[in-house]
């Protein structure tokens, strides 16, 4: 008999969708063979949480915005002893939100799945009034301005707290049976975690609490509470973020001994594409792992449309799974015969197999979702490439300053390679590594663009109407994330000419020339942006709803303008690297 891939429990993560899609999604995730669905995002990020209600004023702390993105108990249910600290009708809302895909899973005849961060770091004002309640620092060293303290969940009171907390998600939600949570990163902590950014800290009290009996402590606390509501769920405590983690989850603890997994395309922020071979890469590193639950991570509902070959692919995968490259293809030939005919099946498998390629490139820089780092949280989608931007005025500067990570001081803000506090990794580390950046960034164009030119030939065999309107959506994301790469290696370029000639003083006029070849690749990449933003479809990017909701993490809904106002700008200030130069072009 042959093997099929059956986990116990196959979960679609989809991130915060409406109702209406969410409703779709359950719908045909039910019909691809998954057994859950995650119920537990937000209906917005926790503003409370925030520095000046997440309003920019000089001196904003950025971290915290991690944590308002993430789930949490106390989000959805505000136990007596912090009525204080959330908004009673924020937490209304997420869980009455909560409680009606909890109802629209059940009816698809899924089951319920919680995925967020705990335990999260409370107010001040919780410590002063409960001394004892204050667990580890769990904020990060030079990302955070200011110290934050995650509960101590060895302390009685915290973890009553807990089981009131999960008792009335799971009251709201009875379908609930599984929950995941993310422990020492993003605003969360455990005490004496030897994986806490600030390092092991906690307080002396509970120093000598075994770890497996502090989490398995935790996880008790969570399951009595979803007990005395008729249910007893699978816990994991976990380390390892899910913003952008594949594979088998190292774990912390897990209350029933089972293992875990997560499945994800890599980089599918801000930009998401189908990238269904490395899908199913991530499938049979699941299956081979033995996971008891498996968690498909995918960017919003639109990913997982009718048209989309993700629901297709999972669904023949369950049946039988693949294990190399021919087998991957044969999947996907056989999803596609529903929906293509030759020869647009061979374009389109020659579009995903340059896309994965593309992508692996990629990850051979970097293995997590930068352009989510770089290209949105330090703007360098729409930060102007000027020679001397601590030189800009307000006007020039206001429309990206604000949402730029910016933990260091000004000067920092005129760096554009800093990573939220550092130059994070060697990639980052100018300029030895700039040229083999500029190389790698040369294949990955390379295989984008033979991608986009086999998404034109399957449209060209002339689809139906629907599938035709998903392949000029899926030709339209190819480009933008060609976009994010020629960003991606112009801002790196710039920079280290940048760092060069400001180091070393005046250099020659041959620099020079390559600054400008720099600046004029990124003018004319910004304006092909702007044009596929006002004639897609659907939308490109992900903005935020109105100006207010702009933030690190959020590009501004007008983000075209923003564009526009980068092209300007630079245009205006075009000769100023002249002034690092000991020579002008022509000139001896």
């Amino acid at each position: 008999m042959e093997k099929t891939f059956t986990p116990k429990r196959l979960v679609l993560l989809a991130g915060a969708v409406s109702i209406d899609e969410f409703q779709r999604l359950a719908e045909t995730a039910r019909a691809s063979g998954f057994t859950h669905v995650d119920i537990g995002a937000l209906t917005q990020k926790s503003r409370h949480q925030l520095m000046n209600d997440g309003e920019y004023c000089p001196g904003y702390d950025f971290y915290p915005e991690y944590t308002a993105r993430f789930p949490g108990f106390f989000k959805f249910h505000v136990p007596e002893a912090l009525e204080s600290t959330v908004p009673a009708d924020y937490a209304k809302k997420n869980l009455e939100a909560l409680a009606e895909r909890g109802s629209i899973a059940a009816q698809a005849g899924l089951r319920g799945a919680f995925f967020g961060c705990e335990p999260q770091f409370l107010p001040e004002s919780v410590y002063e009034a409960h001394q004892d309640w204050r667990g580890p620092r769990c904020d990060h060293l030079f990302r955070s301005l200011t110290p934050r303290f995650a509960p101590c969940i060895d302390n009685p009171d915290v973890l009553e707290l807990y089981r009131i907390a999960s008792r009335s998600i799971v009251d709201a939600a009875p379908i609930l049976d599984t929950f995941g949570l993310l422990a020492n990163d993003s605003g969360a902590g455990i005490c004496w975690s030897p994986d806490l950014y600030a390092g092991e800290n906690g307080p002396s009290g509970c120093r000598d609490v075994p770890m497996p009996e502090r989490v398995a402590g935790f996880m008790e606390a969570v399951s009595c509470g979803t007990r005395s509501a008729g249910t007893s769920p699978v816990v994991y405590v976990y380390h390892i973020g899910i913003w952008s983690y594949s594979g088998c989850v190292p774990l912390i603890a897990a209350n029933d001994g089972s293992r875990l997994a997560f499945c994800r395309p890599p980089l599918d922020k801000p930009i998401a594409c189908e990238n269904p071979l490395s899908m199913l890469t991530e499938l049979e590193t699941a299956a081979q792992a033995d996971c008891d639950t498996v968690v498909f991570a995918i960017e919003g509902a639109a990913a997982f449309s009718k048209n989309s070959v993700y629901p297709a692919l999972v669904a023949r995968f369950r049946q039988q799974p693949s294990a190399n490259l021919i087998e991957r293809l044969a999947i996907l030939r056989e999803a596609l015969g529903e929906a293509l005919s030759e020869p647009g099946i061979d374009w389109m498998l020659n579009s995903w197999v340059y896309l994965d390629r593309a992508l692996d490139e990629f990850k051979k820089l970097f293995k997590q979702s930068f352009f989510f780092y770089l290209s949105v949280s330090e703007r360098w989608l729409t930060r102007p490439l000027v020679a001397f931007p601590l030189e800009l005025t307000e006007d020039e500067r206001s429309y990206y300053e604000a949402h730029v990570w910016n933990v260091l001081g000004e000067d920092v803000g005129g760096d554009l390679l800093d990573l939220h506090g550092s130059r994070w990794g060697e990639i980052l580390q100018m300029p030895a590594e700039a040229r083999r950046v500029e190389r790698t960034c040369t294949l990955i164009m390379e295989g984008l663009n033979t991608a986009v030119e086999s998404a034109r030939k399957v449209l060209g065999t002339k689809p139906g109407a629907e599938m035709e309107a998903h392949l000029e959506d899926t030709l339209c994301r190819l480009q933008g994330l060609g976009c994010l790469v020629r960003n991606f290696n112009n801002v790196i370029q710039f920079q280290v000419h940048m760092d060069l000639a400001k180091d070393g003083g005046r250099i020659n006029s041959g620099d020079h020339v390559l600054v400008a070849n720099i600046m004029r690749d990124e003018l004319d990449n910004t304006r092909e942006l702007i044009r596929l933003l006002e004639t897609s479809r659907q939308p490109l990017i992900t903005l935020a709803a109105t100006a207010k909701d702009e933030d690190t993490f959020t590009m501004s809904p007008d983000l075209v303008g923003q564009l526009e106002k980068k092209i300007a700008i630079m245009l205006k200030h075009w000769r100023d690297p002249e002034r690092l130069y000991l020579a002008r072009p022509g000139y001896v």
